[in-house]
Parts: C-alpha cells; structure tokens; sequence
C-alpha cells in the first residue's frame, strides 16, 4: 500500500474534504475546478479553486507506484490504476489524459470492509460464504458496489475457514488482515501483467479461495473456469446488467459449447446489483441466479426464458426488477423512481 502523509499536499486535502464531504469519488483535472460525486450520486464542485499543473506532477509523484513509469514531467505513459492511503483514506486512482490535460479519478473507499448485513445482501448470499468450490460472479455497471460485495463475501469466509485466499486485483482495493485464513494480495504490476497469467500462477501457490479483480478477456474466463473446476472457489466481477447478459458474456465465443458447460458445471451464483438513488440515499437492488439442478439445465440449453421464471418464483432467487418492485412495496423506494 503506498501510503501519501503529506496533508499540506494540495490534492491530499481534497481528498479529506471530500471525505469529511462524504463523497464516493473526486474528479481531478489539471487548469479546471475539483468536483465531487456526493453521496446521492450527484456531481458537483467542491472548490473554486483550479487545480495547477505542479499540484497534480506533485500528487502523482508521491504515489510511488507510479515512479517507475515517470520518465519526465510530460508523462509517456497515458493512463494507469493505483492505490494510495491518504490520512488513512483509502483511495483507487485512475490517471488519464484528456484534450485539456491530465486528470485523476478518485475513488473514496469505506474505512473498514461493511458487513453482508449492512449492505443489505440477502441470507443466500451470505451462504455462498460457505461455498468450498466454483465460480461466483458479482456483475453491474461501474460504481455499483461489486467490489465491495466481494470484499464482504471475503471477509465472512477469511472469520469463519483456515483457508488460503489469493486476490488478483487491478489495483488492490480493500486491504484484509489475516483472521482464521491467510491472505495474499497480488496487485498486476511489472512482474504479472494481466489476470490469466496471475490467476494461473495462484493456482499454484496452493489456495482455497481465489479472488479475481475483473474477467475482462476470454484466456481470463477460461483460467477461471479451469480454476473452478480443478476444486477452487473462485470470486470475481463482471460488467453486466443482468445474469441473461452475465451468461452471454461468458460464453459468447467461438469455443461456445465448452464455455458454456464449463460454467454450468462451476457456477455458484450470478449477483448483479445496481445502486438506485433516492432524495436521501442509495438503495442497494438485486438480481440473485443460484445453482440448482434446474437452473443448470437451462444454462447447459441456453433456455433463458425458463431461468428468468425460475429465479422470480425460488426462494433465495430474484430479478432486478421483482427486487425492485418489492421496495417499492416497503416504501424504501418512492413510486416515481423508475428502475
């Protein structure tokens, strides 16, 4: 963890403000005001106060993971995730450049890992913690917490197993303590580049859980696979709306007929979440697929319309929009917010 103690540090005390702000995230960009996103999700500006070019090269360079890919002030590299703690503020980084310069996009992380409890996540869910093998896939849009999700699953399995657990993270989020289990984090980095060559070398280092950042190519699908089939539990993300589009991601490829029974054969569970705002503050809405000889089968047929039917009507299992409906129903959503 690179750790940036400096509070005089221009870009450091806005990191505190927007965390005394209780905001999520913190736009940075060079010549132009910072902005927020607050805790309904909105945009807005924190300061009147431009960023300076100097403000962010000294930012940047007390983050020293990135030292090794400063050659000069001009920066040739265009874009890169990192991690800093700042006044012990967590915080995932990605710098990129616009037409108008550099820019930052900071992301303010929980000080302490939530609870499956605070989060809302229903009793199957926190069953999945017990889980000795396959796959489980947490997919959603960017910002919707799937991270934080894993973590929690994590950290439920890290008080109750003597286990290994090995995350493979881009950068590295959350960072655990060991408990009942020990724990390896593996940030990708100049050693390991990319999350199939990790989680291939993971599967060595003799674990019981592995935890993978994001499947986002096919070698990385197909080592997870392998991974959860061999008799590991492996935990991971997806970018997906819904588990329909979750399963399409997996398997839409020209080696569709192995990926698919690969996956019928290891999933665990599907999770997609989305964070609906309301006037006073996000809702957590779910869609649940869990494995069962009924659901396997239709995976194995791609018989999609009968999966959707068996999640609204098993206990344990939801659509997003049956969840959807059902706060609405509590009242934790207003009627006239649409999904």
């Amino acid at each position: 963890m690179n750790c940036i103690t400096d509070v005089k540090d221009k870009i450091t005390k806005l990191i505190i403000k927007a965390y005394q702000n209780k905001a999520s995230d913190l736009f940075i960009r060079e010549n132009m005001y910072p902005y927020i996103r607050n805790n309904l999700g909105k945009i807005e500006m924190l300061e009147d106060d431009f960023i300076k070019d100097s403000q962010m090269i000294s930012f940047l360079k007390k983050a020293e993971q990135l030292s090794d890919f400063l050659s000069s002030l001009d920066f040739v590299i265009t874009d890169s995730d990192f991690f800093v703690s700042v006044a012990n503020i967590n915080c995932r980084c990605h710098f990129y450049k616009t037409i108008k310069g550099r820019a930052i996009a900071i992301r303010l992380l929980p000080d302490k890992i939530p609870s499956l409890n605070k989060l809302g996540l229903p009793e199957s869910v926190k069953l999945l913690a017990d889980k000795k093998s396959g796959l489980i896939i947490v997919s959603g849009p960017t910002g919707s917490g799937k991270s934080t999700t894993i973590a929690s699953i994590i950290d439920v399995i890290n008080q109750k197993y003597n286990y290994h657990i090995i995350t493979i993270e881009d950068p590295i989020e959350y960072t655990f303590e060991n408990k009942k289990s020990i724990i390896s984090q593996i940030p990708l980095g100049k050693n390991i580049t990319n999350f199939s060559e990790s989680i291939k070398s993971a599967m060595r280092e003799n674990p019981n859980v592995i935890m993978i950042g994001e499947l986002r190519t096919l070698e990385d699908i197909k080592i997870a696979l392998f991974a959860a089939e061999s008799g590991h539990l492996v935990i991971t993300t997806l970018h997906a709306n819904n588990a329909i589009d979750a399963l399409d991601r997996m398997i839409n490829y020209e080696e569709k007929l192995n990926l698919k029974n690969l996956l019928a054969n290891t999933f665990q569970a599907i999770i997609t979440q989305k964070l609906v705002t309301t006037k006073e503050h996000k809702v957590l809405c779910l869609e649940i697929l869990l494995r069962n000889n009924a659901t396997v089968s239709c995976i194995k047929n791609e018989d999609y319309t009968s999966l959707i039917n068996i999640m609204k009507s098993t206990p344990g299992m939801m659509t997003m929009q049956d969840h959807f409906n059902m706060l609405k129903e509590q009242g934790i959503i207003s009627k006239e917010i649409n999904l």
